[in-house]
């Protein structure tokens, strides 16, 4: 009888079950494992191949042809080659932009804008430095993924390195039933990996997998022996000896170890060559377990490890999706075909050959001849080209030719692969209309784009989740910066790429900003819509470069103050007439204090307008400009922290000058010299 395990006795083994179980239990795990997943194998292989010779015409591979004879032309046309450098050369520089992968979708005015820039500066430092192999499997993935149509990212926490890794995996190496439409919704599904000895040897030794050395005995191999399909991948096999290196498969299946009838989520590795499960691992949380009142488990979420990017959605709604590989197999092939025949006919209709009847007496084999050269033959019966037959040839065809271009046309067609210089405008339009043309030319890709966009925020928030699981608090704290917490870690929903998801259709929110702003400018819609409207076109937060306006309570308080705006202006033209006067009867003490604190004013009206007008801490610093308001609020008893006082200020800079223009004319000698010594200027008035 199986044994039953109990399931805190299965979380509190999260590296490795596999010695709870009996050896019957493990055979059966294999059994069960190992019939689905050749099953899989079995019905996936036609589509492999299908890569396969997709991968060698991206590669360039040559392959010698001994048709129609020996060594003849075998030209690879580089039609998907073109079409993944073309669409690795767009995407990966979006989304790669200088060292950044990663932001929030805060404006500046959220609460949670600090936040969110920290979280993105840790997360751009984190990928680049401590995700192994992160940019370049980055790299690896934008020139594969439209060949293969189907590329995954495994992500997953390594306790031996302390970090997050996100592994690239082929579809080659991935088996999900073909009803799966996600690998979330599959029943079951397989990844295969190729494993040296000397790793095995490591785990085993580490306790990571449960087996025995001598089931993993190096083996040696003779030099015309070819590895079996238990040890590699078809597409690694090579007369080389690999005995030493093993085929081992992931199993992501659904087991009731605990005997409840509810299957638990688990991930089984097994190795098909020796037949063993060697380890068992729970793919579940205790948090992800719901019960109902009486302790009976109705739900387990399966903890998530990878991450789909497919190119192209299957029209059978399975998972795997479809390539520019596979869609321009048979098309380069065509063309493969005529280049070549148009190749083999010209080298036939350049090289002679033919018949020759056995009367003339020539030297038999090839005879080089240069240019103006006669040669002299035995004299025979009969005219010399009486008895030379050459062998009909024509030139290449011209049809052959038309073909090739329209094969070209349809696969570049296809591929999206177009560039602005091939797209005819004519040259009488219009802007607008011009890039609207240019527009529909380079829109082929438009919903891939927006795929990939939505794969690489998935794949982002999961290793998110990781790192939220497993947070380095110290290290954090030290990348992102003043006020960096663990809660940060909580906006996981609000991390974005930096790439735009709609950057193939830059042309068309050109066009639709320049419609906004000529409606702006005849008046149809107001300036500062317009404005807000053209910065999201643009990608621009509207508050880093539109003045926001006052609320309808600022209204009212301006209002309120404006009444009151003519007191003030004669308050303060009284008292810099004052302190002219008193300057004039030798008063210097109250010419001082009354002086000094008008200056004051007027210094603290142009900080407050720099401030304003600047971002904070190129003009003024913010301890400056506190002392300087306060000042200015004890002399004048206005505040110009908030808009309203800005436009108050402007009229008090108005003030000043008055009150000064007010006392002028008096015919006082004194009282000029003064007047000149005070004049007020635009940072307010000299001392």
């Amino acid at each position: 009888m199986a044994k039953k395990l109990k399931i805190d006795d299965i979380l509190s083994f999260p590296t490795n079950i596999a010695r709870l179980l009996d050896n019957q239990q493990k055979e059966g795990i294999y059994d069960y494992c190992d019939v689905r997943y050749k099953d899989l194998v079995a019905i996936r292989t036609p589509r492999n191949e299908k890569l396969r010779q997709a991968n060698e015409e991206a590669l360039q591979i040559y392959k010698q042809k001994d048709f129609p004879w020996p060594k003849a032309a075998s030209v690879k046309y580089p039609l998907i080659t073109n079409a993944c450098i073309d669409f690795a050369s767009r995407i990966f520089p979006a989304v790669w932009q200088d060292g950044d992968v990663v932001k929030t979708k805060f404006y500046k005015t959220h609460p949670d804008f600090q936040a969110g820039e920290r979280l993105s500066r840790y997360l751009n430092f984190y990928l680049a430095e401590k995700v192994p192999g992160w940019v370049d499997n980055l790299d690896k993935l934008t020139t594969a993924y439209p060949i293969n149509g189907l590329m995954l990212k495994k992500v997953y926490y390594d306790p031996e390195i302390s970090a997050v890794r996100s592994d690239l995996v082929f579809p080659q190496d991935i088996f999900v039933p073909n009803e799966a439409a996600t690998l979330k919704d599959a029943p079951f599904f397989f990844q295969r990996y190729v494993i040296s000895r000397r790793n095995i040897i490591g785990l085993i030794r580490s306790g990571v997998w449960d087996a025995e050395e001598d089931d993993f005995k190096q083996e040696e191999m003779g030099d015309n022996e070819q590895p079996t399909n238990a040890t590699v991948r078809s597409e690694d096999r090579t007369p080389s000896a690999f005995a030493d290196v093993f085929e081992a498969v992931e199993g992501y299946i659904y087991l009731d170890l605990d005997k409840d009838g509810y299957p638990e989520p688990y991930i089984v590795t097994f190795v098909p060559k020796v037949a063993k499960v060697v380890r068992v691992v729970p793919r579940f949380q205790s948090d992800s377990i719901l019960a109902d009142e009486n302790g009976k488990i109705y739900k387990i979420e399966p903890d998530e490890y990878f991450v789909e990017y497919q190119f192209m959605q299957s029209p059978d709604g399975s998972l795997y999706a479809l390539g520019e590989g596979e869609l321009l197999l048979s098309i380069n092939q065509a063309v493969d075909t005529s280049i070549n025949q148009l190749i083999d006919a010209g080298t036939l209709n350049n090289m002679s050959s033919g018949w020759i009847s056995k009367n003339v007496r020539l030297q038999q084999g090839s005879a080089a001849f240069t240019p103006g050269e006669w040669k002299t033959v035995n004299s025979f019966t009969g005219k010399l080209q009486e008895n030379i037959l050459p062998l009909p040839k024509s030139e290449p065809s011209a049809t052959t030719f038309e073909l090739l271009k329209t094969l070209i046309d349809a696969g570049s067609r296809i591929a999206g692969a177009q560039q602005i210089s091939d797209i005819q405008i004519p040259s009488n339009l219009s802007a607008t209309s011009s890039m609207a043309i240019i527009e529909n030319g380079m829109t082929g890709l438009k919903s891939v784009y927006k795929r990939f966009h939505r794969a690489l925020t998935n794949e982002l928030r999961l290793i998110m989740q990781w790192l939220k699981k497993y947070p380095d608090i110290q290290e954090y704290q030290a990348i992102a910066g003043e006020g960096a917490t663990i809660a940060d870690f909580d906006l996981i929903g609000f991390v974005i790429p930096v790439s735009d998801p709609n950057m193939i259709t830059t042309i068309s929110k050109a066009t639709k900003a320049q419609q906004i702003m000529e409606m702006a400018t005849q008046n149809m819609i107001p300036m500062n819509s317009a404005a807000i409207a053209i910065c999201d076109f643009a990608g621009i937060d509207p508050t880093t470069v539109i003045p926001q306006e006052m609320s309808p309570g600022e209204k009212i308080a301006l209002e309120q103050q404006l009444a009151n705006l003519d007191l003030t202006k004669a308050q303060t033209t009284q008292a810099l007439a004052m302190a002219l006067r008193a300057k004039d009867q030798g008063i210097g003490d109250l010419y001082r204090a009354d002086t000094e604190g008008v200056a004051r004013a007027g210094r603290a009206v142009a900080d407050v307008r720099n401030a304003i007008t600047f971002k904070e801490g190129e003009k003024v610093s913010p301890e400056v400009l506190a002392k300087e308001i306060n000042a200015l609020a004890k002399a004048t008893g206005i505040s110009f922290s908030t808009p309203v006082g800005r436009l108050l200020g402007d009229k008090l800079m108005q003030s000043i000058p008055q009150g000064v223009e007010g006392v002028e004319d008096r015919q006082d000698n004194d009282v000029s010299a003064t007047f000149k010594e005070e004049k007020t200027t635009e940072d307010g008035i000299k001392p």
